[in-house]
């Protein structure tokens, strides 16, 4: 009878646990290493964009002297 009752616990213990993927929290060295990655990337972005902004031909001189030849009439003989 107890090897009974042993038996029918061991089954239904076995029946009840079913093995779910656990989840597991991201340590802190994983966490720090993270944000030194994205820190870093957006730095090098602000620098990368401010180059282009500095370095980029400005096409407004261009357009400012067009806008003065439509702007100023042309003399009359």
């Amino acid at each position: 009878m107890r090897n009974c009752l042993l038996t029918i616990a061991q089954n239904t213990t076995s029946n009840q646990h079913t093995h779910l993927p656990t989840v597991t929290m991201i340590t802190d060295a994983a966490l720090y290493s993270l944000a030194v990655f994205l820190g870093s990337a957006a730095v090098l972005m602000i620098v990368l964009y401010h180059f282009l902004e500095v370095n980029a031909k400005d096409a407004g001189d261009v357009l400012s002297k067009q806008r003065l030849a439509d702007a100023v009439p042309a003399k009359s003989r």
